[in-house]
């Protein structure tokens, strides 16, 4: 129902009519309001969460690196790495 019809059909019916499709306009507006709020809160989800993904490949690269240079030494120490 577009607006001009809201319009219209309250002022045939009265004030109690008035106040209703008043109601209707604004939740109408609100209900916009959240849809475009809930689309920013899907992008920051969106970009968060390929951080967060980024992050924690950069971390298993740095622990498996780790792991491997402790091992090396461990190697070394127990005798039997080069060096």
């Amino acid at each position: 129902m577009s607006e001009t019809n809201l319009i219209q059909l309250a002022t045939s019916g009265g004030p109690a009519v008035v106040t209703l499709l008043l109601g209707v306009v604004l939740l109408r507006k609100d209900l916009k309001y959240l849809k475009e709020g809930l689309a920013g809160l899907r992008d920051d989800h969106n970009r968060c969460q390929q951080k967060r993904e980024e992050n924690e490949n950069e971390l298993h690269s740095r622990v498996t690196a780790l792991v491997e240079q402790t091992s090396h030494l461990k190697g070394r120490v127990n005798g039997h790495g080069g060096g």
